[in-house]
């Protein structure tokens, strides 16, 4: 269950999360699962996770610690289990350092990093991607492509042209 943590405001996401009981609020007309209870027993993916402030941030954390939480507008709580992987283009441990990041959130999420570097530093791997989004775009829309046009295809020094970008 994936979940972009910059496109909520705060008070939306915490909704959007934990999910709430009719009536708890204007506009609750009826009982809402909340995604971390869909993600429950598989993976939630809060992604850019580094734009999620403080508070929100400490009630993942205590979620993460209990295994539960409580829906708005209700007092009892409800069980989970399962994996958090979040991604963020922010360096956690700055952002910790600094204040911006709550660092229990921080150790928390850090068992197990994998740090990709920017693409301006894999200029090798830009290559592939238009061919990439082109088959998958392609496909998605049902249109048969046969590839892109050698200019298209100068992202980067290393570019061959349209043979290996478009294959």
């Amino acid at each position: 269950m994936a979940v972009n943590c910059s496109a909520f405001p705060k008070d939306l996401l915490e909704s959007e999360w934990s999910g709430y009981r009719e009536g708890a609020f204007a506009g609750a007309l009826a009982n809402k699962k909340g995604l971390m209870e869909e993600a429950s027993g598989g993976t939630l993916f809060p992604g850019e996770i580094g734009e999620l402030a403080l508070e929100p941030q400490a009630k993942l954390l205590r979620v993460l610690e209990t295994r539960s939480f409580a829906q708005i507008g209700d007092t009892k709580p409800v069980s989970v289990n399962g994996r958090i992987v979040a991604a963020t283009n922010r360096n956690r441990l700055q952002e910790a350092d600094a204040g911006h990041f709550q660092p229990d959130l921080y150790y928390r999420l850090a068992v197990f990093t994998v740090p990709v570097p920017p693409l301006n530093v894999r200029r090798e791997d830009i290559e592939p991607l238009p061919g990439y989004f082109l088959h998958l775009y392609a496909a998605k829309l049902r249109k048969r492509l046969r590839g892109l046009a050698a200019a298209s295809c100068a992202t980067s020094p290393t570019t061959t042209g349209a043979a290996t970008c478009g294959s």
